[in-house]
């Protein structure tokens, strides 16, 4: 059983929605990741999810893990977005299987009579007059269809709050030592969960149970004859509990980064500790006292093992598993290398499951990338559900922010001011150094630019460290001038200290009031824009009243931030000579500044 869209429309920050999961031509799932800043929507489009697949279950089986009749997730008119009057969700999963909900500000009856309108949704009608919600779904209508689809899929969900004491916090690992289980398998009755918060006792139980089933029940041996008298020996392991045991090894080797076989060892029964070994090395001495990490993803994909065991059909190996597991903020409790190297390869073990999965790490991110390929998952920016690549991810610009205002950067800095033999020229940003290097070309101006060593400052606040970092006596150490060169739209004026010079864009009349961009002509943009709507947010004119008096605000154009290196490109591929035309107003401002560095030197 697989998701196959999310409709979601006036939900929380989510004002409109509509994400249909990738699968690969081999009709296998891509993992799909759901990014954006805190606040973005991620929880409230995971719990829609999970509130479907727990009503599936309920449908299907009386094990529910809510009250019968009842939801996982909260209904209210508290989830409608700001200024809207209602809210709606779809999940669909396979052959049409569907869950779906509306949440009104008012009763149905009051809503209309309101509000003159009603939303374009067939299932309002549905809604009682006196009713501002409802709830719909075919689960209940196709029950033996549910129950036989989720009895051969893994249906898991791993909260943000799952969590295991470590091994070293012995008050509670003394209680909980592992024991032989009894599986029942009851008409009606999954024996399965769906949540997932601490799995640790269920796994540890569940694998001695393989332990015990593999090695000693299905051991064969066969007699070889030796100085006439019949010898047993043994030859191997096989059934079911050995497929199981070959595929957790399987699993672990990748967990633990070893290789070669494992061999297994079963503590005393007062702890019934396992541990294991390779090539008489041991990995580890207690499997479930591993790291922090390591245990978080040893349970979340022991769990999906497990899950599996308890299916129709039963296990038939890793890569035949399927269904969905949805795991928010994957990147929980686990350390670098765990997210960027480890994670990504797990995850291609399971081929045939569908990984729903939220995160805040670039480097889970890009490890993604690295192990997968760039179309191998699906990465979606909330709360647009827009899929994005991998070096558009608004994380990766945070973190490599915050890494530049690190002494790092500071030293980066003072090295490359004083070991420079040329003047160096400072702009906020790579794409403004690529404007200038094709205005320089098309306006035949290279040697103004060629004059200096061009640098990315990381924004204007970049710009701001590096002219502060000139009050102290640092102008000393060299005797070459730096030059910070600003966009138009910085409430900075042109001026010079000891060492260092501050030139500001000139500003233009154009449309776009704001970064190099306002240097280029409105036509340009106009062309741009007809190429490529994305590139330019729109904000239509309106009036607006100001201390009693009528405003009239103009309509503004600003390029939008997660498409300002897809209009340069643009740009710079089709822009001509004309359309650079301004820019010589910053070489002339360059010129001039080199001819105060020759001044001074």
């Amino acid at each position: 059983m697989y998701l196959r869209r999310i409709e979601l429309e006036n939900n929380g920050p989510i004002e409109f929605a509509d994400f249909h999961l990738p699968f690969k031509e081999d009709g296998n799932p891509k993992p799909v990741v759901f990014v954006g800043q805190n606040g973005a929507g991620k929880s409230i489009l995971i719990s829609h999810i999970v509130n479907a697949m727990v009503a599936a279950k309920g449908a299907a089986f009386t094990d529910t893990e809510v009250e019968q009749g009842k939801v996982y997730k909260l209904r209210s008119p508290t989830y409608i977005t700001h200024g809207k009057d209602f809210f709606r969700s779809y999940i669909h999963f396979d052959d049409g299987l569907v869950q779906g909900e509306i949440q009104a500000l008012y009763p149905r009856q009051q809503f209309e009579d309101i509000k003159g309108y009603t939303p374009a949704d067939a299932n309002w009608a549905q809604m009682p007059n006196d009713g501002a919600s409802i709830f719909t779904t075919n689960f209940d209508d196709r029950e033996g269809e549910v129950r036989q689809k989720l009895s051969r899929s893994v249906m898991l969900y791993f909260p943000p709050n799952r969590f295991e004491e470590p091994a070293w916090l012995n008050i509670d690992n003394l209680k909980s030592t592992a024991t032989y289980r009894v599986a029942k398998r009851i008409q009606g009755v999954s024996g399965r969960q769906i949540i997932n918060f601490s799995p640790l006792q269920d796994n540890q139980n569940w694998l001695l149970d393989i332990i015990y089933d593999s090695f000693a029940i299905e051991r064969q041996a066969r007699n070889i004859p030796a100085l006439g008298v019949a010898v047993p020996l043994l030859v191997e392991t096989n059934g079911p509990a050995t497929q199981l045991r070959k595929a957790i090894e399987e699993f672990l080797l990748r967990l633990l980064g070893a290789e070669g076989p494992i061999k297994w060892g079963v503590g005393s029964r007062g702890g019934r500790s396992i541990s294991i070994s390779q090539n008489q090395t041991p990995l580890s001495s207690n499997l479930f006292s591993l790291s922090t990490g390591q245990t978080a993803l040893l349970n979340i994909f022991l769990t999906v093992i497990r899950d599996c065991d308890l299916l129709e059909g039963g296990f038939t190996g890793l890569q035949e598993i399927k269904g969905i597991v949805v795991i928010d903020e994957i990147d929980v409790h686990l350390h670098t290398d765990l997210q960027h190297r480890i994670l990504p390869q797990l995850l291609l073990l399971f081929p045939k499951v569908q990984f729903v999965i939220t995160t805040h790490s670039p480097l889970f991110i890009m490890g993604m990338e690295k192990s997968l390929g760039n179309d191998g998952f699906a990465l979606v920016e909330l709360p647009h559900a827009n899929p994005i690549s991998v070096e558009r991810f608004s994380e990766f610009e945070l973190a490599y922010r915050h890494f530049k205002e690190t002494a790092v950067f500071d030293s980066d800095v003072r090295t490359a001011i004083t070991q420079s033999q040329t003047p160096i020229l400072f702009a906020e940003g790579s794409i403004d150094i690529d404007y200038l290097a094709k205005a320089a070309e098309l306006l035949d101006r290279q040697e103004s630019i060629e004059k200096f060593r061009l640098l990315d400052a990381n924004g204007f606040g970049g710009l701001d460290k590096i002219w502060k970092h000139f009050d102290t006596n640092i102008a000393r150490l060299t005797n070459r001038r730096v030059t910070l060169l600003y966009d138009c739209d910085v409430n900075k004026a042109a001026s010079s200290k000891p060492g260092v010079s501050r030139l500001v864009a000139p500003q233009q009349g154009h449309r776009i009031s704001k970064g190099m961009e306002n240097l280029f002509a409105d036509e340009l943009i106009e062309r741009a824009k007809q190429a490529s709507p994305a590139f330019i947010d729109v904000s239509p004119a309106f009036q607006k009243v100001v201390r009693g008096n009528a405003v009239e605000e103009p309509e503004r154009w600003e390029v939008n931030p997660d498409e300002k290196r897809n209009l340069a490109d643009w740009v710079i591929a089709n822009g001509a000579a004309q359309d650079f035309a301004h820019f010589g107003l910053i070489f002339d401002l360059l010129d001039a500044a080199y001819v105060s560095i020759n001044q001074e030197s």
